[in-house]
């Protein structure tokens, strides 16, 4: 059983309709680790007791908006901080306000992180969000991005 679990061969999942104690270990290893975005939180909710007691590890990653070389500019960059602050600020509400009612079962690690399809365009030349070593790290594996830089600025 444990190596079904190991293998995570497509369509394993459905190993755990052998029977019950499949059931558990297969649960257990699909819901050990969660990768969301803001528009996943309210699934969050739709989790049973019995698989919310799973979940040892949530990567959460808000998406925030594309922006341009215009938006670097002193004058639009207040109104760009202020725009992402409250949608960041919102994701957190959204998702603390889900987890609150969690049962207090051992130890759940929260994994937070936000960032712009701009960024690699911007600021970050090699910049890769996350890893994923099968235990803990970012869930979102970017690939190594050569831009399009449009600014000279951006370096």
């Amino acid at each position: 059983m444990d190596e079904v679990v190991r293998q995570k061969h497509r369509g394993w999942a459905s190993c755990a309709a052998v029977n019950r104690d499949w059931q558990v270990v297969i649960a257990r290893a699909n819901f050990r680790r969660l990768n969301l975005s803001q528009d996943d939180v309210h699934r969050l909710n739709e989790m049973t007791s019995r698989h919310r007691s799973y979940v040892q590890y949530i990567y959460f990653h808000i998406d925030l908006p594309r922006y341009s070389c215009l938006s670097c500019s002193a004058l639009d960059t207040l109104e760009l901080i202020r725009q992402t602050s409250c949608m960041v600020a919102g994701a957190m509400v959204q998702l603390l306000s889900a987890l609150v009612d969690w049962p207090a079962k051992g130890q759940l690690t929260l994994e937070i992180a936000a960032s712009s399809p701009s960024d690699t365009e911007h600021w970050f030349k090699h910049f890769q969000f996350g890893y994923d070593n099968g235990e803990a790290g970012g869930g979102r594996q970017h690939p190594w991005v050569t831009p399009t830089w449009h600014d000279p600025g951006h370096g």
